[in-house]
């Protein structure tokens, strides 16, 4: 059985890095929590993948709807941009634009972590606003 407690402990401390009191973003259920970047809210979750009982840790940010308009500009954008970025992926879920990192859990360390909150939450808040205005998306 996995000890996740240990990869909480790690996403814990990320966030205390960032000055930030870890019990006051926590989800519902262990190894999720919420934080603000800005206009984006950034999940964390540390969970047990149900196909290989192996543990992962995700980041990601839903920052805005795909435009209704000039949709394939948009689309062709995310993945222009995922050619800039290391580490992080633009991707759509359900008509909602998103920005994540995810990696397995075992081997992480707190500065990893903390690289993963802080890429996440800096290019999402950079993004909802900037994608928002070129496509005309108001926010939901």
């Amino acid at each position: 059985m996995t000890n996740m407690r240990q990869y909480h402990a790690i996403v814990e401390q990320a966030i205390t890095q960032l000055g930030l009191i870890p019990n006051e973003f926590e989800g519902p259920e262990p190894g999720i929590w919420y934080l603000k970047k800005g206009s984006a809210l950034v999940t964390v979750e540390v969970y047990l993948n149900e196909n290989n009982s192996q543990p992962y840790c995700r980041v990601y940010c839903p920052f805005m709807n795909v435009p209704p308009q000039n949709t394939y500009e948009f689309y062709k954008e995310l993945l222009e941009l995922n050619m800039q970025y290391i580490g992080v992926t633009f991707g759509i879920i359900d008509a909602q634009a998103y920005l994540k990192v995810d990696r397995e859990a075992e081997g992480m360390d707190v500065n990893e972590m903390y690289l993963m909150l802080t890429r996440v939450g800096n290019l999402a808040d950079e993004y909802d606003d900037k994608l928002k205005e070129k496509y005309g998306v108001a926010d939901a």
